[in-house]
């Protein structure tokens, strides 16, 4: 084994036109290969787990060179075996036989002490390119700032906010129908249309979505919409992503977090090696452009010789991580408070924001009427007072999309049905609701229901996100339709992570998706009227978000714990359902073999429909349009409600039916728990 290793050195460096030592030569092939990565992050667990330390990924990197070397420095194989090193440099040798300049650039790039001297010469273009910038807003918002004041006021700071800068909005008095506005604004309130990605892929967007609603049975189309559709596909709406919804537990407070995105195409220098010999390579998100290195020499070339890919974003949140300024550590108790996005109401919400969301000597504006305890923490931080001026808040694009589409919303009957299970208390019917509910026989007073999600699951997948939105209009509208007047409709639903593929379909689409404001959005259009949001707290969940060492700013993001419950009705006036925010136990469909012992994936407990029952009316039947696995009809039999659910997937129309049977056949009706 050992000679050939001496073997693989010696034909490599027969490649070289410099002198490198065989340790070294071995180091840089195990760094550049990462075959032992798995090897190298267990032994570095290890130690940090036996001294009770913490590494962020830059102190993470170092060490991992440096133990490497050390290991073959001294000819340790307790961590890397002769065919470690061997397989390292078979890669390196192979890679020089495909592209001798480029692995060879690699290699020397690797003998040279580079970092700290780029780390500051890239901090000094950061610090020269944004100066004069804001890098994060704090509005602290009351009820005095309507939300058409609020939107001048973020519209005004725009420009004077740095790219890839957040805001972060107070809302002190928590009033759903406006933050819901004002998020959905926030993604929506500017258009570019100088995209070339969009613009390559224009007609195929615009084909797309035609032809969804020329084939769907339940929209009547009309020739305007190809001027809507047109009008919508001119460009991409842009503005700020949605990263976060922070709820205090009372239900008093939230605070909406988003981040500013527009396009910059500016080239900007390989942070490795401080050359601007790059080439645009692709948008790790929507706009957000990134680039890869094409500098021979530059030390971060790949084993197979491929450049480094870095975008602006990324190379100074890591630049500011490498000065490791003990100003930009964020307190661990500070994380600990907020680790959830559920927290506990307090005073040093400004505090947390200035912490996670900016570093030190950044420029920090505060927009807000009433008097708060003011801070540096080492930044530069400077107040005002809201512009009372007004602004179209919903002027944007998608608005009227979705407005136009759903005035063509004309659903047809279906006479119909596959299967159904019928008794005095239930029915179960196995169809499309938005089309069965018009034929169906059963009073409908009230509906609860948690509609499948967009494309997270492979029983539901739509082209786009408007495709899903349209679908669940046409249902929203079929159940507003057939549900008696004053009857309550609850509707669950959680905000995801996914591709949106609106104006892309590709992987730069991948955003968080503000599903229950968009849902929202579009109930209003049809006709009902939002009474409030019940959120569902689920206490500790399985994440990994907020699992991060880089206990730094913008690093740190908050796990995702809760739903939406959507409250709305058709014409009722008399309804008052508070703020809540309620603990309910999520339904354990796991087991320790990583096996579905429930039989669907997205169960929704018993508990959260007892929650809901009275404000359901007993005079008729609760609707649930989307059953499951039939948790809707369990709990209103257990509490002598009766019910009727539709469920179009034939799987799981038998699952419920199967479950509800059993319960009914059980010796006591406290079994449905």
């Amino acid at each position: 084994m050992y000679s050939k290793i001496q073997t693989l050195i010696s034909m490599i460096k027969c490649n070289l036109d410099f002198n490198i030592s065989d340790n070294e030569l071995i180091s840089i092939s195990l760094l550049t290969s990462r075959i032992i990565d798995k090897e190298i992050t267990h032994y570095i667990n290890e130690k940090k787990f036996a001294n009770n330390i913490k590494l962020n990924s830059m102190e993470k990197k170092a060490l991992r060179k440096e133990i490497i070397y050390n290991h073959i420095l001294n000819n340790d194989k307790t961590l890397i075996s002769n065919e470690n090193i061997e397989n390292a440099l078979q890669i390196i040798l192979n890679g020089i036989k495909r592209d001798k300049n480029k692995v060879i650039g690699t290699i020397k790039a690797q003998l040279t002490c580079h970092t700290n001297a780029n780390i500051n010469k890239y901090l000094n273009i950061i610090i020269n390119n944004e100066t004069n910038y804001n890098h994060l807003l704090i509005f602290n918002v009351d009820n005095t700032i309507s939300p058409d004041i609020l939107a001048y006021n973020i519209v005004n700071e725009y420009n004077f906010l740095v790219n890839y800068g957040y805001i972060a909005i107070i809302f002190n008095q928590i009033n759903w129908e406006n933050i819901a506005d004002i998020a959905l604004f926030c993604e929506n309130i500017f258009i570019e249309y100088n995209f070339s990605v969009f613009n390559k892929n224009k007609q195929s967007k615009i084909n797309e979505l035609k032809s969804f609603l020329y084939q769907n049975q339940n929209i009547s189309y009309q020739n305007h919409l190809n001027d809507i559709i047109e009008k919508f596909y001119s460009g991409v709406s842009y503005g700020f992503h949605f990263n976060d919804l922070f709820i205090s537990s009372d239900g008093q407070k939230a605070i909406l977090i988003m981040q500013k995105i527009e396009l910059d195409e500016n080239v900007i220098y390989c942070p490795d090696c401080m050359n601007n010999i790059v080439r645009g390579n692709s948008y790790t998100k929507l706009l957000q452009k990134s680039f890869e290195c094409q500098n021979p020499n530059c030390p971060s070339r790949s084993k197979i010789g491929r450049g480094k890919r870095f975008d602006y974003f990324s190379v100074k949140r890591n630049t500011y991580l490498h000065l490791n300024n003990p100003n930009d550590i964020v307190d661990i108790d500070l994380i600990k408070q907020y680790r959830k996005d559920i927290f506990e109401n307090s005073n040093n919400i400004l505090d947390m924001l200035v912490s996670f969301y900016s570093f030190h000597n950044n420029n920090i504006k505060i927009i807000s009427d009433f008097e708060y305890a003011l801070f540096t923490k080492h930044r530069n931080i400077y107040s005002a007072n809201f512009i009372k001026k007004s602004y179209n808040y919903k002027n944007y694009p998608l608005f009227h999309l979705m407005q136009n589409i759903i005035k063509n919303i004309s659903i047809h009957p279906q006479k119909e049905h596959y299967l159904m299970h019928i008794t005095n208390q239930y029915s179960i019917y196995r169809g499309n609701s938005s089309n069965l509910l018009y034929n169906i026989k059963e009073k409908i007073t009230s509906a609860i229901t948690s509609p499948p999600y967009y494309n997270a699951r492979e029983y539901s997948q739509w082209p786009s996100l408007i495709c899903y939105l349209v679908d669940m209009s046409i249902s929203a509208k079929a159940v507003y339709d057939n549900i008696e007047n004053q009857g309550m409709y609850f509707y669950n639903i959680g905000d995801i992570v996914g591709l949106d593929n609106i104006f892309v379909s590709s992987t730069m689409s991948k955003k968080r998706l503000l599903l229950g404001f968009l849902s929202i959005m579009i109930f209003k259009m049809i006709g009902w009227k939002f009474h409030n949001n019940i959120i569902w707290y689920k206490g500790e969940v399985q994440s990994k978000r907020n699992s991060m060492e880089n206990l730094f700013p913008t690093y740190i993001k908050p796990i995702n714990c809760y739903e939406h419950i959507l409250v709305f009705s058709k014409n009722n006036n008399t309804i008052n359902i508070p703020n809540l925010v309620t603990y309910i136990e999520p339904v354990k469909k796991i087991n320790s073999k990583g096996e579905n012992i429930f039989g669907h994936t997205a169960p929704y407990p018993i508990a959260l429909v007892e929650l809901l029952l009275p404000y359901m009316n007993k005079n008729g039947y609760i609707l649930d349009p989307f059953l499951g696995s039939g948790t809707t009809i369990l709990a209103s039999l257990k509490h002598n409600y009766k019910a009727v659910g539709i469920e179009l997937n034939e799987e799981y129309f038998l699952l419920a039916t199967s479950k509800i049977t059993q319960k009914l056949n059980s010796l006591s009706i406290e079994n449905f728990i």
